[in-house]
C-alpha cells in the first residue's frame, strides 16, 4: 500500500478563489485583512499583524484575475512583508502572522528546550540529540544599491529620484536601476528603494544544511555555537525547511522511524524581504469602462481633466464618484494651457489602456458608441457625414456642432452655435466665395473698422434693411458700421442706398435726412432746408423762405415778401407794396399811392417833385411853382378859388385870343 498525503495550510485554499476588484484609499495591511480574514475565518483560522512599519493608503490597487493568495503574496512582496505560521499559541489551529521586522520572529527550540543548536557531524553517539548535521554558508555577489526614478504628473519636468546607496567589501557598487514604477503614495519612493536594497542583500549570505531539529520552521531564529569558524557562530533566520520522515510498515524493521530536514537560513542581522516571485497580472490590450460621477451631475472632472470610470468587470464597485481613482484622459494635443480638451461625460463608454499592462495604471484613450449612446446621425444612411457635436450641460437642450458632409456633389461644412459664436483674428483674414453669399441677422449688426474699408461692387448692387420690425425680405433688423479713419465707397457706375423709412447722412451738427416724401438738410450753425411737397429754408437767426403754391420770404425783424396770385412786399415797420390787377403803395404813417386806370396819391401833404426842382405840393394850401409854371389845357384851363391872386415880381402878362376881366 502506497499512500501519499499532501498537507496544506488553510491559507492555500485562498488560491482557489479568483477575483477582480478594486481597492481605494486602503493601506496594504488593510487590503490583506479584507482579502484574507474572511477566507481564513471560514476554516476557523485567524490572521495576526505583527508589523512595525508605516504603510500609507494606496489611492488605487486592483486585484485582476488573480487568486486571493496570489494577490496577497504579490502585495506583501511589493511592501517587503513576510508571512509565517504560529503553531505555539493558544489557538487550536495555526495562525497566519504577517511580519516586517527580524526582531518579531520567534526563536527555535529543540525537544530538549535548547535555543542554541549544536553542529554534530558523523557522531553516532549523539545521533538522538537534535542538532545541525551539516551547515554550509554560501556567499553570492548581489546588487549593492538601488536607484528609483519616478514620474509625478503634478511635476512632470522634475524627475523624482530616490537612492539607497551601498557597496561591497571592496567598495564596489553594483546599482540596480528601477524606473517609472507605480508610486502608491506621494512620498513612498525612499521606502521602496530601501526595501529593494534589503531584498538584494537577502541573497548575499545563505546557509544550507541538514538537521534533525524537529522544531525548525520558516520564520524561526536559532543560534549556532561551537563552529570551527567563529564568523559562523551567530543568529540565523530560517527561510525554508523541507521535512522528511519515514515509518517502516513492519514494526520489526530495525531501522525504525527516520526523520531529518533540509533547511535554508540567512544571518539574522540581514533584514528579510521576500523576493518578487508572484508576477503582477498583465492586462493584454484595451478594455472599455463607463464614466461615472456623483448623482445629479453630467460632467465630473478635476483640474487636470481626469475622470472616474467603472470597469465592466468590477462586480462589487459602485457606479458613482467612488468607482475608481482619478484617471487621466488622452487628448490629441496637451501643451501648457493649450491643446485639445474633450472631457468624457458621465454615462459615456470609454476605451481604457493600462500603462505597461499594469491594472493599477489606467489611462482613458478614447470613447465608443453603444446601444445607450448611439451615433449623432443615422447609420449607414448618413455614412458620408463626419462631425464634432457637443451637448449642452446641464439639461442637454442644445448643442454646438462642426459637421462635414462628403457626399459627392453635396459637400458641405456646417457650423452650429447654440448661443454665441466668437471669432478673433490677430492679423489678416481672407475669405473667397466663388459664387453667392447670404447674410441674415435676426437682431442688430455692429461693424467697427479702425482703418479703411473698401467695397467694390462690379455688378448691380442692392442692399435692403428691414429695421423697426418692417418688411424687407431676408434683410437685417438692424445694422451698424463703425469706422475709425477714412471710409470710401466707389462704384464704377451707380451706387444705390435704399431704406423704406429713412436714410440719414450725419456729420457732427450737420445732417441730411431722407424720408419718404421728405428731405431735411441741417447745418451745424442751425440753418436748415426742408423739402417735401413744399420747400422751406430757414437761417439760424430765424429768417425763412417758404415755397409752396406761393412763395414767402420772411426776415427775423418781420419784413416779408409774399408771392401768390399777387405780389406783396411788407417791411417790418408796416409799409407795404401790393401788386395785383392794380398797384397799391402804402406807408405805415398813412400815405398811399393807388394806381388803377387812374392814379391816386394820398397823404397829409402831397408833393410831386422833379429832379430839376419842379414840384406840385398839395397841403391845406396848394401851390404850383417852377422856373416856368404853366397851367395848360387843350380845352379850358381854369384857376378857380374864392380868391385868386396872380403875382409876379416882374411883369405879369396875360395874353389870349380874347381876355375877359370880370
Amino acid at each position: 500500500l502506497h499512500v501519499r498525503v499532501v498537507v496544506m495550510p488553510a491559507l492555500w485554499l485562498c488560491s482557489l478563489s479568483i477575483d477582480s476588484r478594486v481597492f481605494q484609499e486602503r493601506s496594504v495591511p488593510q487590503i490583506l485583512q479584507e482579502v484574507l480574514e474572511p477566507r481564513l475565518a471560514a476554516h476557523g483560522r485567524t490572521l495576526r499583524l505583527d508589523l512595525s512599519g508605516s504603510y500609507e493608503p494606496r489611492d488605487y490597487c486592483v486585484q485582476y484575475r488573480e487568486s486571493d493568495l496570489d494577490f496577497a503574496t504579490r502585495l506583501m512582496e511589493e511592501e517587503g512583508i513576510a508571512l509565517r505560521f504560529d503553531h505555539a499559541g493558544e489557538e487550536e489551529h495555526e495562525v497566519l502572522v504577517l511580519v516586517d521586522d527580524n526582531g518579531s520572529y520567534p526563536g527555535v527550540t529543540t525537544l530538549d528546550g535548547l535555543t542554541e543548536i549544536p553542529i554534530i557531524v558523523d557522531r553516532s553517539d549523539n545521533v538522538d540529540l537534535e542538532s545541525l548535521q551539516s551547515f554550509e554558508l554560501r556567499r553570492r555577489v548581489h546588487g549593492t544599491s538601488v536607484v528609483r526614478l519616478d514620474y509625478d504628473l503634478q511635476q512632470p519636468l522634475d524627475p523624482i529620484v530616490h537612492e539607497a546607496t551601498g557597496a561591497d567589501d571592496r567598495g564596489l557598487d553594483r546599482p540596480h536601476y528601477q524606473h517609472m514604477g507605480r508610486r502608491f503614495v506621494l512620498d513612498d519612493g525612499q521606502d521602496l528603494a530601501t526595501r529593494e536594497q534589503q531584498r538584494h542583500r537577502v541573497g548575499g549570505w545563505v546557509a544550507r544544511g541538514r538537521s534533525n531539529v524537529t522544531g525548525l520552521h520558516p520564520g524561526g531564529v536559532f543560534e549556532v555555537f561551537d563552529h570551527g569558524h567563529d564568523a559562523f557562530n551567530r543568529k540565523y533566520l530560517v527561510t525554508r525547511v523541507i521535512h522528511r520522515g519515514e515509518q517502516p510498515e513492519d514494526p520489526a524493521d530495525a531501522r525504525g522511524p527516520q526523520y531529518d530536514n533540509a533547511y535554508e537560513c540567512i544571518p539574522h542581522d540581514v533584514a528579510y524581504r521576500p523576493l518578487h516571485r508572484t508576477p503582477r497580472p498583465r492586462v493584454e490590450g484595451p478594455q472599455t469602462a463607463t464614466v461615472t460621477g456623483p448623482s445629479g451631475e453630467e460632467i465630473h472632472t478635476d483640474e487636470l481633466g481626469r475622470i472616474k470610470v467603472f470597469m465592466h468587470w468590477d462586480r462589487l464597485g459602485a457606479r458613482d464618484d467612488t468607482s475608481s481613482c482619478w484617471v487621466r484622459v488622452a487628448q490629441t494635443w496637451a501643451g501648457p494651457s493649450w491643446g485639445s480638451m474633450f472631457i468624457p461625460r458621465i454615462g459615456m463608454e470609454v476605451l481604457v489602456e493600462f500603462l505597461e499592462g499594469n491594472p493599477d495604471r489606467p489611462l482613458v484613450t478614447g470613447c465608443v458608441y453603444n446601444g445607450q449612446n448611439p451615433p449623432p446621425y443615422t447609420l449607414p444612411d448618413d455614412k458620408t457625414k463626419s462631425t464634432l457635436k457637443s451637448n449642452s450641460s446641464p439639461g442637454g437642450d442644445g448643442y454646438n456642432e462642426l459637421r462635414f458632409e462628403d457626399a459627392a456633389g453635396a459637400e458641405e461644412i456646417w457650423i452650429h452655435a447654440q448661443k454665441d459664436l466668437n471669432v478673433k483674428v490677430l492679423h489678416n483674414e481672407d475669405t473667397t466665395i466663388d459664387l453667392h453669399q447670404t447674410l441674415q441677422v435676426g437682431g442688430n449688426q455692429t461693424v467697427t473698422i479702425d482703418g479703411n474699408q473698401i467695397i467694390t461692387v462690379k455688378g448691380a448692387p442692392a442692399q435692403e434693411s428691414g429695421g423697426g420690425g418692417g418688411g424687407g425680405g431676408g434683410g437685417f433688423k438692424g445694422s451698424s458700421t463703425d469706422v475709425t479713419g477714412d471710409y470710401k465707397v466707389t462704384a464704377s457706375k451707380t451706387a444705390y442706398i435704399s431704406a423704406p423709412n429713412s436714410i440719414t447722412l450725419e456729420c457732427p451738427g450737420s445732417s441730411i435726412k431722407l424720408e419718404p416724401g421728405k428731405i431735411t438738410l441741417k447745418a451745424g450753425g442751425g440753418a436748415q432746408i426742408v423739402l417735401d411737397g413744399n420747400a422751406l429754408m430757414k437761417s439760424s437767426a430765424g429768417s425763412s423762405v417758404l415755397l409752396d403754391g406761393n412763395a414767402c420770404v420772411k426776415s427775423v425783424a418781420g419784413s416779408k415778401v409774399l408771392l401768390d396770385g399777387n405780389a406783396l412786399t411788407q417791411s417790418s415797420g408796416g409799409s407795404k407794396v401790393l401788386l395785383d390787377g392794380n398797384a397799391l403803395v402804402s406807408a405805415a404813417s398813412g400815405g398811399s399811392g393807388f394806381y388803377d386806370a387812374n392814379a391816386t396819391i394820398t397823404g397829409a401833404t402831397t408833393l410831386c417833385q422833379s429832379k430839376s426842382g419842379g414840384a406840385i405840393e398839395l397841403t391845406a394850401n396848394a401851390e404850383m411853382f417852377g422856373a416856368t409854371a404853366k397851367v395848360m389845357g387843350k380845352g379850358t384851363a381854369e384857376v378857380v378859388g374864392p380868391t385868386v391872386n396872380i403875382t409876379g415880381s416882374g411883369a405879369v402878362n396875360v395874353a389870349g385870343g380874347s381876355i375877359k376881366l370880370n
